[in-house]
């Protein structure tokens, strides 16, 4: 069975808790998931306000940021685009979420 994100559960600073298809709740920080992205990136994605938009896809059972990448389409102009995360990256990012890692 591929991981994958049910859920949501909680967001505590950058750390999104996520219920998954494994029967397990995991943790993915994203200061860590983040520290080789471009810099420009990594200091948008990790602003309190834009972090607070992050959301769930149900059809793709990954989380994402709306409106996030620059695209151009040559009848309609310059549009925002989701930022989603591939599933499979983020599972093997994150922990699971026990009391000992709930007290950190």
């Amino acid at each position: 069975m591929l991981p994958r994100i049910l859920k949501i559960t909680n967001l505590d600073e950058f750390k999104v808790f996520c219920l998954w298809n494994t029967c397990e709740e995991r943790v993915i920080d994203f200061e860590k998931l983040l520290l080789d992205y471009p810099k420009n990136l990594k200091d948008k994605l990790l602003n309190k306000e834009i972090f607070q938009t992050i959301s769930y896809n149900p059809d793709a059972k990954t989380i994402y940021f709306p409106k996030m990448i620059k695209t151009l389409n040559p009848d309609q102009g310059e549009s925002l685009g989701d930022l989603d995360f591939c599933p499979d990256v983020l599972y093997s990012q994150s922990y699971k979420l026990s009391i000992e890692s709930a007290l950190i």
